[in-house]
């Protein structure tokens, strides 16, 4: 079988057409979801960043046991379940967290990968360059400005040269009988940064202020204009994404790949851009903005499957991982947390779960059910405990992390994680290197998922708040938490 996956990192459903915004003109992506099939009820596990992969490339709930990490000796990652039924595997990325300390060896296992430098912080660059004004509730850094000072045109970006590193491979590998293909793309991510043509499109808030393309994480402390403008820099990536798609996707058609290739396309996660007064990803209660994402997949003709619908059927992000395997005939792992959504694309199965959970490692927990979103906040910051073979995070948490653990005497070795043969350490995390803070998060709270999308009207019922905390506890228990998360979280 022939499986593209795409994954556009921070992409916001609201601003997309095939969930029923009129934000952006996206044709392509709407012709492949036409074409496909659109997930309703598809939500992040665990976020962000590089927990998100470790779940679409291994199939696991990452929130239970860690937060930010390398895969672990014991992962049995996609790539080598396909390597086993000689199908080869390519990373195409502009993803530099792969390459940065916590991320730092999830290439390792495709047959190929690429590279491309130079978004958002990477240390590609190092000559001098001075440091531009900007607004009080925008941000650089150097990295940024070194590389951003080479995007001359439209080519120069990395998304696009991303998009043609693709297209190259694609045409080197035609007479390939089977291949799995991950385009893991950082557009839209943050900084804002698009060429010309773009923005003159979509910057219509008429803000003539210093340069503001990387706001602060938080609540948003800016005018209306500022926040418009910060909006409509994030269209224009949309839109120069979708345009980059569209030139892959007519590379697969030239081809005659693109009807009996199976294309996935989804996200990490979403993005606040002033929803609930938010900005970025910060410290705050698991909205559906952030978790409720968008996934559409294309079938291969070969797989028989009817087009052109959409399923409201919860699903999560590790069902990708278990997915891709059922398309390509591989028995999915034991302990897995993925369910294959197969089933529901055949239509032999109307629901493939009965719940999903969500989160932040060691923040509040989301569960839904398809009717309710219930948020449950941890009592206090402790116990808290971190599992893996090996310490390693993103980089401005690594010092206090390695410091801690220099300075602790609470480590274990054992064999702590459920369905898990294999010894790993397990130590105490002091809230001094987690930072994140209670005052930012909302008691527990209920929404109705049905009726209330964005989530203003919470529900105040305790019986019913009563009846959801025991549906969270007997969920946690089945997928083996730690102990002492259900005690943090009181359920």
């Amino acid at each position: 079988m022939k499986t593209i996956l795409i994954t556009f990192d921070s992409l916001n459903r609201h601003f997309l057409s095939l969930y029923g915004a009129d934000e952006v003109d996206t044709p392509n992506l709407d012709c492949i979801a036409k074409e496909g099939i659109i997930f309703d009820s598809h939500f992040t596990a665990s976020a962000p960043c590089i927990p998100a992969r470790r779940e679409l490339l291994k199939g696991i709930l990452e929130l239970r046991h860690r937060s930010w990490g390398p895969l672990e000796p014991f992962d049995t990652t996609l790539p080598k379940l396909l390597d086993n039924i000689s199908c080869p595997s390519m990373l195409v990325t502009n993803h530099y967290h792969y390459f940065r300390p916590g991320g730092e060896n999830y290439h390792h296992d495709f047959t190929g990968y690429e590279l491309i430098r130079g978004h958002e912080n990477d240390n590609w660059k190092t000559h001098d360059v001075k440091e531009p004004e900007f607004n009080i509730h925008s941000r650089t850094y150097k990295p940024h400005e070194r590389a951003q000072g080479t995007f001359m045109g439209k080519d120069d970006y990395p998304i696009a040269k991303t998009f043609k590193k693709a297209e190259e491979w694609v045409e080197e590998n035609l007479a390939t009988d089977d291949f799995f293909l991950y385009i893991d793309e950082f557009d839209p991510h943050e900084p804002f940064m698009v060429p010309g043509q773009y923005l003159e499109k979509y910057d219509d808030s008429g803000y003539s202020g210093p340069r503001l393309d990387w706001p602060e994480y938080g609540k948003w402390k800016g005018n209306d204009v500022e926040l418009a403008h910060i909006r409509n820099r994030y269209r224009a990536k949309i839109k120069f994404a979708d345009d980059m798609l569209g030139a892959f996707i007519g590379k697969l058609k030239e081809n005659d790949l693109y009807d009996d290739t199976t294309i996935i396309i989804t996200t990490d996660h979403g993005h606040y851009l002033g929803e609930h007064g938010i900005i970025g990803k910060p410290d705050s209660d698991n909205y559906n903005t952030l978790y409720n994402i968008p996934l559409i997949i294309k079938p291969a003709r070969s797989l028989d499957i009817e087009r052109g619908r959409r399923l409201d059927c919860l699903s999560s992000t590790p069902d990708i991982f278990a997915t891709i395997c059922d398309i390509n005939k591989i028995d999915v792992p034991e302990g897995i947390y993925g369910k294959s959504l197969l089933p529901a694309l055949k239509g032999t199965k109307d629901k493939i779960r009965d719940y999903v959970l969500y989160g932040y490692y060691g923040r509040q927990l989301g569960y839904c059910d398809g009717d309710y979103t219930y948020l449950k906040t941890p009592v206090d910051f402790g116990p808290l405990y971190y599992y893996s073979t090996r310490i390693s995070t993103i980089r401005y948490l690594q010092e206090g992390l390695l410091n801690q653990y220099k300075n602790t005497e609470d480590i274990s070795i054992g064999k702590f994680i459920e369905g898990v043969d294999f010894p790993v350490q397990r130590f105490k995390l002091e809230q001094s290197v987690f930072p994140f803070e209670f005052k930012n998060l909302s008691p527990d709270t209920l929404y109705n998922f049905k009726t209330d999308k964005t989530q203003d009207k919470p529900i105040r019922d305790e019986d019913k708040l009563d009846r959801y905390k025991a549906k969270l506890k007997k969920a946690m228990e089945v997928e083996g938490f730690p102990t002492e998360q259900l005690e943090r979280l009181d359920v």
